[in-house]
C-alpha cells in the first residue's frame, strides 16, 4: 500500500520437491516452458508473479515486496528462492540482478495469441 492505495502485489509459494514432476503434454504449448523452468528448482520459495501499478513504479514497491522474500521462504521451508522472468523485462530484470538473483536456466518463450 502507498498514499492508502495498492500500489502493487506478489504472488509467491513453495514449489513442489523432486519427484513430484508433472506431465508436460497436460499443458497448452506456451505454458510448457514455464512448468519446465519451475521442474529446475523443486521445493524452492516461487515467486510467480511480482506488479506495480504503473502509477506507483520507480517508488520502490517491487523492492520493498521482494525484500519479505527471504522471511516467507523460511517460512515454507525453502532455502532458495526463484522467479522467471521475461528477458524483455527489462525493468523487472534489472531489479532482480540488483538483490542478487542470477540467471540459472532459460528457455525460449512460446507465443500465445493473447499475448504473442
Amino acid at each position: 500500500m502507498l498514499d492508502g492505495r495498492i500500489a502493487g502485489m506478489m504472488l509467491a509459494y513453495r514449489l513442489p520437491d523432486a519427484g513430484t514432476s508433472e506431465n508436460l503434454e497436460d499443458y497448452p504449448g506456451f505454458i510448457r516452458p514455464l512448468i519446465e523452468l519451475e521442474q529446475c528448482v523443486p521445493g524452492c520459495f516461487y515467486i510467480n508473479m511480482l506488479a506495480t501499478y504503473p502509477e506507483f513504479r520507480n517508488r520502490s514497491v517491487g523492492s520493498s515486496l521482494m525484500a519479505v522474500v527471504d522471511r516467507l521462504a523460511v517460512e515454507a521451508g525453502c532455502h532458495m528462492s526463484s522467479v522467471e522472468v521475461f528477458e524483455e523485462n527489462a525493468g523487472a530484470f534489472r531489479l532482480y540482478e540488483r538483490l542478487g538473483y542470477r540467471v540459472v536456466e532459460s528457455r525460449p518463450a512460446v507465443p500465445h495469441s493473447c499475448h504473442p
